[in-house]
């Protein structure tokens, strides 16, 4: 009975991680269905503007006191 129980557990537990990985993958498809042509559009916008605006203040604050690969090169 504990050895169904053990297998059972880790099956589903795989199962569960694929299908987490596949939807965290999925999220901007779900977010251009629900909102067809502005949906796309906050996504293209998000895509420009993410790396010339927030990514560095975002590194800053998560890696603070790391030195980023692109410091040491230039």
């Amino acid at each position: 009975m504990l050895d169904g129980q053990i297998i059972a557990f880790v099956v589903n537990f795989i199962v569960d991680s694929f299908k987490n990985t596949i939807q965290a993958f999925m999220w901007p498809v779900f977010i251009v269905q629900l909102w067809s042509p502005w949906g796309a559009m906050g996504l293209g916008l998000a895509f420009v503007l993410f790396p010339k605006y927030l990514k560095k203040p975002i590194e800053a604050w998560l890696f603070d006191g790391e030195e980023n690969e692109e410091d040491k090169v230039a």
